[in-house]
């Protein structure tokens, strides 16, 4: 007899025993196994949902983007008046961000997935399936939710100080927004992100946020309508006191947000980026901004880790993860076991 499908049978057999095998190892400290993601809520849900849990836009696909529509439509009647490009135009600023803030995150997406450059210092060793690309395929809702909240403040009755006849750049604005970061932003998100993570708030508003198993960038902007205004409002804060103050700055609108995003997206890269070096130089630093070990603690166990982007305030509120440093250094040497 022919002996091939003997054979073929006990080559299978052996392949299965050893994914088996494999399967029974021991789990990455980080392994996303531990995190399933689970299906996406239908459509119609959202009538039940409580209120700011669910987009308004929701039904619209990638034609919510026709939101911007009339920013678009001014900015072209300003070039059409001017005969060029109106760069002094508002408009075309809040345009310009809502680009510069989406490329933001897309720059350290596409370095987060350069495994060549990454595999060694990947904080959870897992890739994104499809399931969680299309459970965040709407990640930037809340840049179109700021950038129309921009827009009201531009075109409102009552605008900031400083808005009509805006500056380039103010030296002093730039002291003032961090004072008022630390400050205020700080705090405010850190005791509002407790909040969120506990009854009924976390089921609510904070538990689709949670459910990607591995975190990417775009993680950053995933989640519901409540916590994108708690993120304008902690990122709006240090401009509005600055604006308040006279020291507002178109330069500082740029240098504020885009800095915000660039810590964000850095922090849920899932690439650990910053060396234990830098924190063994100089201890203080490590309470002064967080790194992406610090947030995926936080997504793992949700019990900790609870900051902005500085774990001062974790140490402060007794919610510092103790594991946050020495797993950092592990990750970043690329001596942490992966599985």
């Amino acid at each position: 007899g022919n002996p091939q499908p003997r054979v073929r049978t006990e080559t299978r057999l052996a392949s299965a025993k050893s994914y088996s095998a494999r399967r029974e190892e021991p789990p990455s400290p980080f392994s996303s196994t531990q995190l399933p993601l689970p299906l996406p809520l239908p459509r119609n849900s959202s009538a039940m949902a409580p209120p700011l849990s669910s987009w308004p836009w929701a039904s619209l696909g990638i034609y919510k983007y026709f939101l911007l529509g009339p920013l678009v439509w001014k900015v072209a009647q300003e070039w059409a008046e001017q005969g060029g490009a109106p760069l002094g135009s508002r408009w075309l600023h809040l345009l310009l961000l809502f680009s510069a803030r989406g490329l933001t995150y897309q720059f350290w997406f596409s370095y987060s997935n350069m495994l060549f450059l990454t595999r060694r210092r990947r904080v959870v060793p897992d890739g994104v399936d499809f399931r969680q690309v299309d459970h965040e395929w709407d990640w930037d809702n809340f840049l179109v939710l700021q950038t129309l909240i921009g827009a009201a403040l531009v075109n409102g009755p009552l605008p900031l100080p400083g808005l009509e006849d805006l500056r380039v750049w103010d030296p002093r604005g730039l002291g003032i927004a961090l004072l008022l970061h630390v400050g205020l932003s700080e705090p405010v998100f850190y005791w509002a992100h407790r909040a969120l993570h506990g009854a009924p708030l976390f089921g609510q508003y904070h538990a689709g946020h949670h459910s990607t198993p591995v975190t990417q960038p775009l993680t950053a902007g995933f989640g519901t309508p409540l916590e994108a205004l708690l993120l304008t409002l902690t990122t709006g804060v240090p401009l509005a006191g600055a604006f308040l103050m006279g020291a507002g700055s178109l330069g500082l609108v740029y240098v504020h947000l885009l800095t915000f995003d660039y810590l964000r997206s850095m922090g849920y890269s899932n690439v650990e980026v910053i060396s234990h070096r830098v924190f063994e130089a100089l201890p203080p630093l490590r309470y002064l901004i967080y790194t992406p070990t610090y947030l995926s603690l936080h997504h793992r166990e949700k019990d900790s880790n609870f900051c902005l982007f500085m774990p001062l305030f974790d140490l402060l509120g007794g919610t510092l993860n103790s594991k946050s440093w020495e797993l950092q250094k592990e990750i970043y040497q690329g001596t942490q076991c992966h599985y």
